[in-house]
């Protein structure tokens, strides 16, 4: 049976999204300001097997044969707030 180790890294990111306010004009007085924070899960891809630089690259699913992956996000390092790995 496969253990979690053996697929590699899984985590839980926190990030600060890009967002926009509401359609229209509005007064500076009016703007959003808190973040728009997004938690995704997934697996990490490091820069060395494909991740974009100053990236962190989740992907969902891979097919082992073929090295294929899908789902896959690249949130900048910077608006990076939290990393959580899962199984280590």
């Amino acid at each position: 049976m496969a253990r979690l180790e053996d697929f590699g890294t899984l985590a839980i990111v926190s990030w600060h999204d890009t967002h926009s306010d509401q359609p229209g004009w509005l007064s500076i007085g009016e703007l959003e300001q808190t973040p728009a924070v997004v938690h995704s899960v997934g697996w990490i891809l490091r820069t060395e097997d494909g991740g974009n630089p100053d990236h962190v690259t989740l992907y969902q699913s891979r097919i082992e044969a073929t090295d294929e992956v899908d789902s896959v996000v690249h949130i900048p390092v910077a608006m990076v707030q939290h990393v959580k790995l899962i199984g280590r």
